[in-house]
């Protein structure tokens, strides 16, 4: 069994990526993606990303909470149009802290650096609307860059 220390935690090789638990998050797999799924110790990229994201969280969350926000009122005539007990899943919300009771985060995937863009890390929640898919987060140094499905 691989094991691996990142930012002071301890990562477990699973296959094709390391995993571990934070305590900032209890409860939420932390996975991390190595360069072509080996077991190549995560890099300083993703060291310094998790760093970041950890440190600004607080500020990180609120933009998390606004950009879903968003996402969740451009997604609610869908249900609406489609009837019956979708419209129950997506009742109208006048701010983002209703949404907070809503969502469940489950997993934070750091991804390796491949290019230039940044150190990408996915947030995948567990959400009330959409049981089967849930809603996925990337977070791109202090920005949200995607907000949509889990999967």
């Amino acid at each position: 069994m691989n094991i691996e220390k990142f930012c002071e935690l301890e990562l477990t090789w699973s296959d094709f990526y390391w995993s571990g638990e934070s305590l900032r998050f209890p409860s939420v797999e932390l996975l991390i993606n190595s360069e072509n799924e080996e077991p190549v110790k995560p890099c300083s990229s993703q060291e310094n990303a998790w760093k970041e994201f950890t440190e600004q969280y607080p500020a990180i969350y609120q933009k998390i909470l606004n950009a879903v926000f968003n996402y969740y009122n451009e997604l609610r005539p869908k249900y609406i149009q489609m009837g019956g007990p979708w419209v129950k899943l997506m009742p109208a919300i006048e701010n983002e802290k209703l949404l907070e009771n809503w969502l469940t985060l489950n997993s934070i995937t750091i991804s390796w650096p491949y290019n230039s863009a940044g150190v990408k890390l996915g947030l995948s929640y567990s959400c009330t609307w959409d049981e089967e898919h849930g809603l996925g987060v990337v977070v791109v140094g202090n920005e949200i860059i995607k907000v949509g499905s889990a999967d």
